[in-house]
């Protein structure tokens, strides 16, 4: 928890994040609500590819932070355990832990064949 900490606390991590948000948020006329195109007046197909692209990074952001959660789960249960010596659902906790780290990385493969799919 320290180390966490530690970075959030670092002026070049706040640097970075303040570039890529200011970056993320910023189009080429700086409007941070950029207008959906409709040229050939399919309303549901302009949105609908919009709404497809963000579904593809959640997938993958979802499936990282899953697998990043899973591993802070771990890190402080063998901690925990490693102090009071109770073993008691250690098992458990590692096939949750499994299983979530199975999830994530599932979510992460469907998110990146996603990306290289071509809907017809």
């Amino acid at each position: 928890m320290k180390i966490i900490t530690r970075l959030f606390q670092s002026a070049w991590l706040k640097i970075i994040f303040i570039f890529y948000t200011a970056s993320a948020f910023a189009g080429n006329d700086n409007n941070p609500f950029p207008s959906i195109p409709v040229d050939n007046g399919d309303f549901e197909q302009a949105v609908g590819s919009h709404l497809e692209t963000a579904m593809k990074y959640a997938l993958i952001g979802v499936g990282g932070l899953l697998i990043l959660m899973c591993i802070g789960v771990l890190i402080h249960r063998l901690r925990e355990d490693s102090r009071e010596r109770d073993h008691g659902n250690l098992i458990m906790t590692f096939i949750l832990l499994a299983i979530g780290i199975t999830i994530g990385f599932i979510l992460i493969g469907i998110g990146w064949t996603a990306f290289s799919a071509q809907i017809q």
